[in-house]
């Protein structure tokens, strides 16, 4: 009885290598899909950590030329985690077999996006709490000033 158990599993063992060797590919695109949404949930929440960071300045709870940096720094090693480790080549092979891929149109929403706050960085020496200066700001910012700003004269209960 133990022979042909073993035997079951040996054969079993088989099959599952033949069946993995067969879908390596298809496995490899699922864990790049995995990891991409796990990508977009970590720049999610470098968003709102930014954020929360922003209404503290405007506050002036905390350095801004600190806070600032340590923000920028985090966007930064993000794009650079996020462009290392799923090269464009990679994706297109995915694209190329399986048609489409799962997230990816969200997951190069979030690079773009970073991209683009990187490259709108405000200098940390520029940044101070509102009342201690004069901003020049377009309408996007002045709405988000404004939300800080009817927040903090909201009764806290």
């Amino acid at each position: 009885m133990e022979s042909t158990s073993t035997r079951m599993g040996v054969r079993g063992n088989i099959d599952e290598l033949k069946w993995k060797e067969d879908h390596k590919d298809a496995m490899q695109c699922y864990d790049l899909e995995e990891w991409m949404e796990s990508a977009c949930r970590v720049f999610d929440d470098l968003v709102a950590w930014h954020i929360d960071t922003k209404r503290s300045i405007y506050r002036a709870e905390v350095d801004p030329a600190d806070a600032y940096r340590e923000c920028f720094a985090c966007y930064t090693r993000w794009l650079a985690i996020t462009t290392d480790y799923v090269p464009t080549t990679i994706l297109a092979e995915c694209e190329a077999q399986y048609g489409t891929v799962h997230g990816v149109d969200e997951f190069r929403k979030r690079i773009d996006q970073a991209k683009r706050t990187i490259g709108s960085w405000i200098d940390p020496s520029q940044v101070a709490s509102l009342s201690a200066r004069w901003w020049n700001v377009n309408e996007g910012e002045a709405a988000e000033i404004d939300a800080v700003l009817s927040d903090s004269e909201q009764p806290q209960n």
